[in-house]
């Protein structure tokens, strides 16, 4: 389930045929610190809360806790050089209700 969906998150960040490159390096580099903010924020969140002290790692640290910093990294790499076609946000909204069906009927199959 999670490649899938990894994969819909990467494409949703390319630009367009007919769109203009509007961001520039300096915001993107502001994306890619505010993503290592996330990152660091959501670690130290869970050292103070959750990691016992004697431990010598962080414990409880989860993917879903990047969820909300991964659209600004990827928006972050958009370039001129790398497009898709203009009508790939179609494919990709369908797509999307597709893996999310297809992850609820997954859930409920294993609840009955």
């Amino acid at each position: 389930f999670v490649i899938p969906f990894g994969v819909l998150i990467v494409l949703a960040a390319f630009r367009k045929e007919n769109e203009e490159q509007l961001i520039k390096m300096g915001s993107r580099l502001w994306m890619w610190l505010m993503f290592a903010g996330v990152c660091f924020i959501a670690m130290l969140g869970m050292l103070i809360n959750w990691t016992p002290a004697s431990y010598n790692y962080i414990e409880g640290v989860q993917g879903r806790y990047f969820l909300p910093g991964l659209v600004l990294l990827f928006i972050g790499f958009r370039t001129k050089k790398a497009c898709i076609g203009k009508d790939t946000d179609k494919v990709l909204m369908f797509l999307s209700v597709f893996m999310n069906l297809f992850v609820v009927t997954a859930v409920f199959k294993n609840i009955l």
